[in-house]
C-alpha cells in the first residue's frame, strides 16, 4: 500500500503542489534544479564516500556511486519541493537540500513521513499501511 501511495504521489505532485499553492515545479527554471540537484548530489558523494571509509562500500563501484547519486537527486528535488510549499527561506533550503541529499534513502524515508503528515493536516487524507 505505501508503494502505490508513494507511486501515487511522484506521479501525483505536480497536480497536488498546484492545487494547494500558487507554486508549480514548471515554474522553477533550469538554474533553480540545477543548484537544486547539484547540492543534492554532493550530499549524495560525500555520503559515498564515509561508506567507502567506514568500508561499507568499494571505492570503484560506480554503479553504486551512480545509484546514490539518482537517490540523492531525487530526495532532494523533493525536499526542495517541501520548503517551497512551507515558504522556508532559501538557505535554509538549501541546507535541508543537501542534508537529505547526504541521507540518501534514508531521506526518502523521512520525505515519506512528512507528505503523509502534510497530506493528512492538509487535505485530510487517511492513509493506512495493510502490511502491519
Amino acid at each position: 500500500m505505501i508503494d502505490a501511495f508513494f507511486f501515487l504521489f511522484v506521479t501525483l505532485w505536480p497536480v497536488l503542489a498546484h492545487a494547494v499553492t500558487d507554486k508549480s515545479p514548471e515554474l522553477y527554471g533550469v538554474l533553480t534544479y540545477t543548484w537544486v540537484i547539484g547540492i543534492a548530489a554532493l550530499g549524495g558523494v560525500t555520503s559515498f564516500v564515509s561508506k567507502v571509509q567506514r568500508g561499507e562500500a568499494r571505492a570503484y563501484n560506480i554503479v553504486e556511486l551512480i545509484g546514490e547519486l539518482f537517490i540523492s537527486a531525487f530526495a532532494g528535488v523533493m525536499t526542495f519541493y517541501l520548503c517551497e510549499l512551507i515558504d522556508l527561506p532559501p538557505l535554509a533550503s538549501a541546507a535541508c537540500v543537501g542534508i537529505v541529499g547526504h541521507m540518501g534513502s534514508r531521506g526518502m524515508f523521512v520525505l515519506e513521513k512528512t507528505v503523509e503528515r502534510i497530506l493528512k493536516g492538509k487535505l485530510k487524507l487517511t492513509i493506512e499501511d495493510k502490511e502491519k
